[in-house]
């Protein structure tokens, strides 16, 4: 039972903080691995002849 609004203000934040960290965690992995993809993709277009060849 919370005791006031500033004590149910904190334990709210409190409880959102694991969830926002998960969703930056995923955000960061996500943009590695398509950092990561688009430059083995980079990488096999200069085998083939096409250095420039990305995802963008």
């Amino acid at each position: 039972e919370d005791t006031s609004i500033m004590d149910a203000a904190t334990k709210g934040a409190l409880a959102g903080i694991p969830l926002v960290l998960g969703i930056v965690a995923n955000i960061v992995a996500f943009v590695s691995f398509i950092s990561f993809l688009n430059a083995i993709l980079s990488w096999f277009g200069g085998l083939v002849g096409f250095p420039s060849l990305t995802f963008e």
